[in-house]
């Protein structure tokens, strides 16, 4: 027999180079240490000792914790020093000593992302809280000790309290305003319209008079009290954020637009001109000074806060520079409040020269992330695409997050989309009002493009990735529109698109005229790249995906009704929801496709609205939860890490959460060790009945050396060189080699061979034969292995596996490789306990 000497040694699905040394794995924490190339008795020289661990596994909250979450904020007209400040994630917050103090009040309110609070006008002890994700408006009655739901169901983007009339509340709506005239017990809609309502004021002179602010329908006046409404033509059809009244002078208006800055009425709204600030034109807060008298303050997107001391005429940054204000508010003692994405709740004590945390209780709060994109060429820069802090991005995997650069001016992103060819080229989507947003240096500056409406709302993204200057962008109100030179200008397509909503679009990468999209009534296929559209699902619809390796499986993901899928290119279609139990739990994630393992195909992940993220194995047909540490089991948007499909982030109402485990709670890791080659036991030769009957290391029958060197001189083991590495070679029929070996866990183990057959003979056409004695001296029996066609042909062999294992004791042991027949080279054996732990 032959030893031919290795530089590799495998173990279960480490391999290991080198001679000697140590190796370590920190996360598994494996350590291998060999002694040397000729073995040895230290039987730790001859295993791994790899026991299953228990790797920390399932969804780990990953933020983002960014300093503030947008807060509202609503103070004591009567200067009482009692706040509130409401939060996506922590709810509202109360300080009765001008917010030196700060504690929540949150019993009751079962819908903690507060986006508007209102001060009813009896005083600080009735409060009104408007919530998103449907929760409608919660009230209380005692200081915010409780709360109660008060009806209105939907997102609520803004509340106002008639401040004269106690129990008089308007409630700006997605498409609406509705009203109640005892304290919210009955509501009533006063205004049905098209676009969302982003403000509502009331006249502090004359509770009558209102004015209501919209996204896309410009701004609207009411003079009854919300009976009747009828629009400020001057700002039609802009969008309007906000618009405020002059304390001194109610004729006096200023409005908040998107992109066109301030704009002020002096004859209440009959005519509008426009002022500043040019630098920031996107204005989403105002608050106006009593004293000194014409003094504005503008909350901008990216700008922070500016102010004008002569009724908008010129603006001047505040102390408050940076990121986006959704909310301004200065009381009667000229404290300034204001309400930011990156800074939280701010205050002011000298009309905004400077600037101060208002409530450290709110850093921490965790964004409402509607989903999430990866760069295709670093997988550690993520975006996220938040309901109230615009697009943020992470350059180090999650750990953590930012602003994504300057020019995003949107508080609501939506989808992010990569250039294939250059992913410094990005797009970005944006809800409500926000349009199309590109970076052409990798997210650290963006500027918008126009098309559509002025109120677009851009939810849909997608690059050709054998043409990228061709882009599809789908929109919420305005349909379906393509570029052809990298998204700078558009043009409207998709006939046969019966509704112009388009939340999701998919290419084929295997012919980029295959288009689809996912709307409301369901999915819709193009073969001409978009112009013309047919319907080939019938079921509300939020995603699609194709399986790049057989590009004619296809997946959508709907509403209510849980995975649709379809093995002819989207022609015909079969629901795959076993598994997914409840009706809340096929309420699909918006913006959560099905994500399917580039490594195995038939390993799906899809997210969920109410049940968290689900897991297949066989392609669908059965689907199981992994949602261990997702504490929110509201998924919106599911991506996989490009370079590691056992990486995975979800998003949702509660920030991002990752796994390094494919969701699992754990990796069992398998129970397995390494015997290599070279490390046969010490004993010299031994008689051919065995070492249990006459001792030794080994026995040879082959009196010839074949070798260059000799391990030990005067017998037939030598150096050779093959697979790399050491190699036990000419194994003939009774010959036999002992190792000392370290089991770590007892049990029913399967064995592995790295084997080459010496013999040139075709591989296949014969068996060679591999016995082995157990570590107490019986005979475990015998197992043909296939000739493998020669001895520069290795292969790796599973040779006992269940039913038929080998039972080890655990601790220190005997193993005998005996060649019960035929002639062959081992170069290591692997044992794996069946089933691992």
């Amino acid at each position: 027999m032959k030893i031919r000497l290795t530089g590799c040694m495998v173990a279960a699905t480490l391999v290991i180079c080198g001679n000697s040394g140590v190796f370590s794995h920190t996360r598994e924490t494996y350590t291998i240490t060999d002694s040397g190339a000729f073995g040895g008795t230290d039987s730790s020289a001859n295993t791994i000792n790899a026991s299953s661990q228990v790797v920390a596994g399932g969804w780990t909250s990953i933020g983002p914790g960014l300093a503030g979450v947008p807060a509202p904020i609503v103070a004591d007209p009567q200067g009482t020093g009692t706040l509130f400040t409401g939060s996506f994630g922590k709810g509202v917050r109360k300080s009765t000593d001008n917010g030196r103090t700060w504690s929540s009040v949150n019993t009751g309110l079962t819908n903690r992302s507060v986006g508007a609070l209102a001060m009813d006008a009896s005083g600080p002890q009735t409060v009104y809280a408007g919530t998103s994700e449907n929760g409608g408006v919660f009230k209380t009655t005692d200081g915010g000790a409780t709360w109660q739901s008060v009806g209105t169901s939907g997102v609520v983007f803004d509340l106002a309290a008639d401040p004269n009339r106690p129990g008089v509340v308007y409630a700006g709506l997605l498409a609406g305003i509705r009203k109640t005239s005892d304290g919210g017990a009955t509501w009533a809609t006063v205004f049905t319209g098209p676009s969302p309502i982003s403000s509502i004021t009331v006249d502090p002179s004359d509770s009558d008079t209102l004015y209501a602010a919209s996204v896309g329908g410009g701004a609207l006046k009411s003079v009854d009290a919300g009976g009747r409404w009828s629009p400020m033509s001057a700002l039609t059809p802009r969008v309007v954020w906000d618009v405020a009244v002059d304390p001194a002078d109610s004729q006096v208006l200023y409005a908040g637009t998107n992109n066109d800055g301030v704009w002020k009425s002096t004859d209440a709204g009959a005519t509008w001109q426009r002022l500043g600030p040019d630098d920031f034109p996107v204005v989403f807060s105002l608050a106006i000074a009593r004293s000194p008298e014409h003094t504005v303050y503008a909350g901008t997107a990216g700008g922070g806060v500016w102010q004008s001391v002569d009724g908008g005429s010129s603006w001047q940054p505040t102390g408050l520079a940076g990121g986006m204000v959704l909310s301004l508010v200065i009381d009667s003692a000229r404290v300034l409040y204001a309400g930011t994405d990156l800074a939280g709740a701010q205050v002011s004590y000298d009309l905004g020269a400077t600037w101060s945390d208002l409530d450290p209780g709110l850093s921490g709060a965790r964004s409402f992330v509607y989903g999430l994109s990866i760069d295709p060429a670093n997988n550690e820069k993520i975006f996220g695409s938040t309901n109230q802090s615009g697009l943020i991005a992470s350059q180090d995997g999650g750990a953590t997050w930012a602003v994504a650069g300057v020019g995003f001016a949107s508080f609501s992103a939506r989808q992010v989309a990569f250039d294939p060819s250059n992913s410094q080229r990005i797009y970005g989507g944006s809800f409500f009002a926000g349009g199309l947003f590109k970076s052409d240096d990798g997210g650290l500056s963006w500027s918008r493009r126009y098309f559509g409406s002025a109120a677009v709302y851009v939810w849909a993204l997608a690059v050709d990735v054998s043409s990228p200057n061709v882009v599809y962008a789908g929109t919420n109100g305005d349909g379906l529109f393509k570029s052809t030179d990298y998204g700078d200008t558009w043009t409207a397509i998709g006939s046969g698109l019966p509704r112009p909503q388009v939340q999701y679009i998919t290419i084929d990468p295997s012919n980029t005229d295959r288009v689809f999209v996912a709307n409301v009534t369901g999915v819709f296929f193009s073969d001409n790249g978009g112009d013309t559209f047919t319907q080939v699902l019938n079921n509300p619809a939020w995603t699609i995906t194709i399986d790049a390796t057989l590009p004619s499986t296809v997946y959508a993901t709907t509403r209510t009704n849980g995975v649709f899928r379809s093995f002819d290119g989207g022609a015909t279609w079969h629901e795959i929801s076993a598994g997914l139990t409840t009706p809340s739990s096929r309420i699909m994630g918006r913006n959560a496709p099905v994500i399917i393992d580039p490594t195995n195909p038939q390993t799906l992940y899809v997210g969920s609205e109410g049940g968290g993220v689900f897991k297949s194995n066989d392609g669908g047909e059965q689907w199981s939860a992994v949602n261990a540490g997702l504490d929110n089991l509201s998924v919106y948007g599911l991506v996989m890490d490009p370079s590691n499909p056992n990486i995975l982030y979800a998003a949702g109402p509660n920030g991002v959460y990752k796994t390094l485990t494919g969701g699992e709670p754990f990796v069992q890791q398998p129970v397995s060790f390494a015997v290599a080659a070279e490390n046969f036991a010490e004993g010299g030769q031994g008689c051919w009945e065995g070492p249990f009957q006459c001792g030794g290391g080994y026995h040879d029958e082959t009196t010839g050396n074949w070798g260059d060197a000799q391990v030990r001189p005067g017998t037939d083991v030598d150096l050779w060189y093959d697979d790399g590495g050491i190699v036990i070679g000419g194994l003939d029929g009774s010959e036999w080699v002992t190792f000392p070996i370290n089991v770590p866990e007892s049990g029913h183990y399967t064995v592995t061979f790295r084997t080459a057959s010496p013999v040139d003979r075709p591989a296949g056409s014969g068996e060679i034969n591999v016995g082995i004695y157990g570590v107490d001296g019986s005979w475990v029996g015998n197992q043909p292995v296939p000739v493998t066609g020669g001895p520069g042909e290795w292969h790796t062999y599973v040779t006992w596996n269940a039913p038929s294992t080998i039972y080890l004791p655990a601790g220190p042991q005997t193993l005998t490789m005996w060649a019960a027949g035929g002639w062959y080279n081992v170069r290591n054996m692997t044992f794996t306990l069946e089933g691992g732990r």
